[in-house]
């Protein structure tokens, strides 16, 4: 919105020291440009939604007096006469506006020249000039904030109503447009239809022009959602739309009516003017809303101590009407301008923008306030870790087509809709996989050769007793290069120890066991997902006729894990790093070419030993002569509060010996 300084000064007599652009500024009330025009200002401010009041100069200047403690200037108007009697207005929809007034003028000189002050002060607001009346109207939208809208009386066919649009009619508006209206469009209306869009624009059928002798002048407040909506509906936006959209003063109507009269009446004579009002009583009364504002409150809130006279002052020049009731308690009547006010916290807001934020010290909180720790849902814990391992997630309907589950589901776990929407959407998914599958696809099909994605979300199955089983999963598919665009290191393709490095990352209590039940991944490469003792999910390669369905060639790997059986991270341990040094001992075991390593790492695990700290294969040699193999353990010893010395580490390696050959029956290679 646009205003000019000099336009402001009529209002607000503001000494020359203020620094306007700041004031506003720290108002809230952000200045988008600053122009000199003469000894003119223009000032361009980007008004908040929340404060439609400020879409005015009366509005502005009357933050600014609360601020600076300055006069405001007082609204220049007559006194008019107000009666519910009119031979122009039938019948109004107070769903639509509660409060609609009118004012007929007749015998109406509208060649009159527009008054050059006004001219000048719109062109700089950046409002066309369009005759003597529409101008004064534009006027006085912007200096007070009230949009109205001027009807040509001959050009009406009988009386005007307030209504909803309906089925199939249509409007020629002043914007030279033709508009099918949509069903229950708000509409000013006569006896031909509709002569406006409410709120937004008026029509071409009733427009006022040089040759317009008797005006119907439009004054009303129109409920903001019923705007907003036609507004967007017709896709108009328009000065007017702007302000009701946001919400005018409901008790401004008959003012802004008075104060066109005065306006015009120093141009031309005018020797009957009486204002038609219809309006909802409750809004025409002045707002009753009250709210009580603890000074107390405000000063433990804003950490500082205000005036309390300044606290008064400052709500009183904003058009609050406070009363003090307690020692500390301010009754505070809301005025009918501020929608945006409903409870204390709103009306201490406004006392510390008043106030000036720069005005608050800089200093630290007297006490520590103690937090409680925000625990993440265990699923956005293990999202967010494969998002920093470079995943993408996606999101996929519940509901996957008929019949595509049937290669690696069982038909009896199956829960089909019986109305579906669509035969693609037909069933509800036993597994993530054949969603993401579909997604790897589409991005297949448009050129993308790596692709990491996960997605959580909830599969439905029956159980062995029809009864409906629900889980919470997370789910992720891997295929393409490692690392696709790496300059440095050659190009190679997405591995399962990838992954399983990626699923070990999300979690620090996980581990890997080689499995072969799962049906739609290769039997020879997939694992489960174990946390302490439960199998929380699966791992591996998806099978060929399955890659099949979906276009899809090469590898894929996808894991999903079943959250509702991991357990929660709140168990978690978490002790000092030593600072003493690690002692490292190999040992080779020799075993059965079909032997898996991480049951020998497990079975020394289960056992306590008070120094070692880790245990990992390093070495695997392969005898193909005797179908046997060789396994290297890296196994390091540690202690926390001092230096290992060789009797300590001998007399664990003996007992972890004694284990692998007594128990496990393996020979150790000397």
């Amino acid at each position: 919105m646009k205003i000019t300084t000099d336009w402001l000064k009529e209002y607000l007599n503001y000494p020359k020291s203020l620094n306007l652009i700041d004031s506003m500024t720290s108002l809230g009330l952000e200045v988008e440009s600053y122009k000199k025009l003469g000894k003119d200002s223009i000032i361009d401010i980007d008004i908040t939604p929340n404060r439609p009041d400020c879409l005015s100069i009366y509005g502005i200047a009357r933050d600014l007096s609360a601020k600076h403690d300055l006069k405001l200037g007082s609204i220049k108007k007559y006194n008019l006469n107000i009666t519910k009697k009119s031979k122009t207005i039938n019948k109004i929809d107070h769903k639509i506006a509660p409060v609609y007034s009118g004012l007929t003028l007749t015998n109406f000189n509208n060649k009159k020249k527009t008054p050059e002050v006004i001219v000048k002060r719109l062109k700089a607001c950046g409002v066309n000039r369009v005759n003597f009346i529409v101008d004064l109207i534009n006027f006085i939208m912007i200096e007070i904030g009230q949009p109205m809208h001027a009807f040509d009386l001959d050009k009406l066919s009988g009386q005007i109503n307030v209504r909803n649009s309906k089925k199939g009619e249509t409007i020629d508006c002043l914007d030279g447009k033709s508009y099918q209206l949509v069903s229950n469009t708000p509409v000013i209306a006569d006896d031909s239809g509709p002569i406006a869009i409410a709120g937004v624009i008026g029509g071409q059928s009733t427009a006022v022009d040089f040759s317009t002798q008797s005006v119907f002048i439009e004054s009303a407040y129109f409920i903001p959602d019923r705007i907003r909506l036609s507004s967007k509906d017709h896709r108009i936006q328009t000065d007017s739309s702007h302000r009701f959209e946001r919400g005018v003063d409901p008790l401004l109507q008959n003012i802004a009516l008075e104060r066109l009269v005065y306006v015009i009446s120093k141009e031309i004579n005018i020797e009957d003017a009486d204002i038609i009002a219809s309006s909802k009583y409750k809004l025409t009364k002045k707002n009753k809303g009250k709210v009580s504002l603890s000074l107390n409150d405000m000063f433990k809130r804003l950490g500082v101590k205000i005036n309390e006279k300044f606290v008064i002052n400052a709500l009183r020049k904003l058009g609050f009407s406070p009363k003090k009731t307690k020692k500390d308690i301010l009754q505070i009547v809301i005025p009918s301008h501020r929608f945006d006010i409903f409870q204390q916290n709103d009306l201490i807001e406004e006392i510390a923008r008043l106030f000036g934020y720069d005005n608050f010290p800089a200093c630290l909180p007297s006490k520590i306030v103690d937090y409680d720790l925000y625990n993440k849902p265990i699923g956005d814990v293990i999202a967010d870790n494969l998002v920093s391992r470079g995943y993408n997630e996606v999101i996929n309907y519940t509901f996957i087509p008929r019949g595509s589950q049937t290669l690696d589901s069982k038909g009896n776990s199956i829960i089909s809709l019986i109305n579906p929407i669509t035969e693609d959407k037909a069933e509800m998914r036993v597994s993530l996989i054949y969603s993401l599958l579909k997604n790897v696809s589409y991005n297949k099909n448009r050129q993308k050769s790596s692709v990491k994605l996960f997605e959580i979300g909830r599969v439905y199955s029956f159980t062995k007793n029809k009864k409906t089983l629900e889980k919470n999963v997370i789910a992720g598919v891997i295929t393409g290069f490692s690392f696709p665009d790496n300059l440095k290191v050659d190009k190679s393709l997405v591995s399962f120890y990838d992954v399983k490095g990626d699923i070990l990352s999300t979690l620090p209590n996980l581990e890997i066991e080689r499995e072969s039940k799962e049906s739609y991944l290769e039997k020879n490469c997939q694992a489960y997902i174990t946390q302490g003792v439960k199998n929380i999910g699966i791992l591996g390669h998806v099978k060929s006729n399955l890659l099949t369905n979906y276009d899809l060639k090469g590898e894929i790997i996808y894991f999903e894990i079943d959250l509702d059986q991991v357990a929660q991270l709140d168990s978690l341990k978490v002790s000092e790093f030593s600072i003493y040094p690690k002692v490292l001992r190999d040992i080779t075991i020799v075993c059965d070419s079909s032997y898996v390593g991480s049951t020998l790492i497990k079975k020394i695990r289960e056992k306590s030993y008070k120094h070692m700290i880790n245990i990992r294969i390093s070495d695997i040699f392969y005898n193909e002569s005797n179908n046997s193999k060789n396994i290297t353990l890296e196994i390091t010893f540690q202690a926390k509060d001092r230096t290992l010395v060789d009797r300590d580490v001998s007399g664990e390696m003996t007992n972890i010996v004694s284990t692998i050959e007594s128990e496990l029956k393996l020979k150790i290679k000397s």
